[in-house]
């Protein structure tokens, strides 16, 4: 792995030269996972002040994420080329499954 920071080789998970945490393809993809999500249900909590559309929002995501983002770590511990596009789309398909049944609620 190289820092995204300096661009020196890095063994561990800090680099040596400048001590920016480096993060593998996975973490970084888990922790933009992590993020959309937090943001997506904050928004609608704090549009609404509601728990349950909080709940509900999480749910949505939850389904969306089943849905369309489903893929496997390759043999080389490396995510597939189309990760973060499939993480747009659960954010988009999650968004519009949640203002439909926040509609009906």
């Amino acid at each position: 792995m190289y820092c995204k920071n300096c661009g020196a080789a890095v063994v561990g998970k800090f680099c040596s030269c400048c001590g920016t945490r480096v993060r593998s393809d996975i973490e970084e993809y888990r922790r933009a996972e992590r993020l959309a999500q937090k943001h997506f249900t904050r928004n609608a909590f704090s549009a609404s002040g509601d728990v349950a559309l909080e709940r509900l929002a999480e749910a949505c995501w939850h389904a969306a994420n089943l849905r369309y983002a489903h893929w496997k770590i390759g043999p080389d511990g490396q995510i597939p080329f189309d990760a973060f596009e499939k993480l747009e789309t659960v954010k988009e398909r999650a968004s519009a499954l949640f203002d439909k049944l926040r509609a009906d609620f």
